[in-house]
């Protein structure tokens, strides 16, 4: 019983770590997608290095084109059922009851989950990279 409850607590804390985890680089990510020098850009600093442009303006492959709109909304979808598939794997293995094949298949899951959500975070850097060297 006691064995039950360290492991029902510990797939619980777990899973509120890694929302923790997401919610508080959530601000990070959010800052790093703004340009803090574009006001100075505008206002005459255009030849300072850090004025150059940083992509090509062309709407399929620049960087706020199609192709990496959709990876990002593609990413974003992933990133949602790879969360879902987590809590969804922490139920199965919470109710799984010592059962050894539904622990088993709990575990697969659980572990699917993660390198979907691995993918999903960075489907956008690596869709960057590759519309970079377009």
């Amino acid at each position: 019983m006691f064995r039950k409850v360290v492991a029902t607590l510990s797939v619980f804390l777990v899973g509120f770590l890694l929302f923790a985890g997401a919610l508080a680089m959530a601000p990070a990510i959010a800052t790093a997608a703004t340009n803090p020098f574009a006001e100075a850009c505008k206002n005459g600093g255009g030849d300072s290095p850090a004025c150059g442009n940083k992509g090509t303006d062309d709407p399929i492959t620049g960087n706020d084109g199609i192709i990496v709109g959709v990876t990002s909304i593609l990413a974003a979808v992933a990133g949602v059922v790879a969360i879902i598939s987590l809590i969804w794997g922490g139920i199965k293995y919470i109710s799984s009851n010592g059962d050894s094949s539904n622990v088993a298949s709990a575990k697969a899951a659980v572990i699917a989950a993660l390198i979907g959500l691995v993918i999903a975070v960075s489907a956008r850097p690596i869709a960057m990279f590759v519309v970079s060297r377009i």
